[in-house]
């Protein structure tokens, strides 16, 4: 998850620096600095939703979707208004004017885009990793089964009747009923090997 937190927010780093260098007058010394802050700012966010994400597995997946798009909202909210505080108020950029409501709600969903494909990245890696848990745990379960059931089997190969087979075979080559104390054999044969789960 660290991996994918910190890949997400070098890409953003990285998008939003390249982006600058065209649109805004600003050098890349001035906005990297800011850039760096908004993108530790933001990464603290995503740790924090991770972790809520995370306390919430015991809801529906569907449940978690919703809780993940109203999070990822909450989280474009905080970053354009931390960015926003930071290049207009804190430390302002030359030649830039206060915080205007356009302004912020084109910050805001600018950064909901983002938001929303790291929190939807998020959720499919913990929805892949759920299943592949849940495959692991049928696994197990069938293989429990099928040592129950070999033990099942073995439990009724008992002396007395690996006993009584054995005296019918034999009973059966006294007689030279060849064929069918070789089919008797051929049987007991399965019927064992079946038992031992081979």
């Amino acid at each position: 998850m660290l991996i994918l937190i910190g890949a997400f927010w070098f890409f953003a780093f990285l998008m939003l620096s390249i982006r600058a260098s065209f649109a805004t007058p600003w050098s890349f010394d001035v906005v990297a600095p800011r850039r760096l802050l908004t993108a530790a700012f933001g990464t603290a966010l995503c740790l924090a939703m991770a972790y809520i994400l995370d306390g919430l597995r015991s809801l529906s997946f569907s449940r978690r979707v919703i809780c993940g798009l109203v999070g990822a909202l909450v989280m474009a909210v905080l970053i354009a208004m931390f960015s926003l505080t930071l290049n207009r108020v804190i430390a302002p950029l030359p030649d830039t004017s206060g915080i205007s409501a356009s302004e912020s709600a084109q910050w805001i969903m600018a950064w909901f885009g983002y938001t929303l494909a790291w929190t939807g990245t998020h959720l499919a890696l913990v929805y892949h990793w759920e299943a592949e848990d849940q495959l692991r745990r049928a696994l197990v379960l069938q293989e429990l089964a099928q040592k129950s059931k070999v033990a099942a089997l073995q439990y009724q190969i008992n002396p007395h009747f690996l006993f009584n087979t054995l005296n019918s075979i034999s009973a059966l080559v006294l007689e030279r009923r060849n064929r069918q104390a070789e089919a008797m054999l051929l049987n007991l044969s399965t019927f064992i090997r079946a038992a031992a789960g081979r």
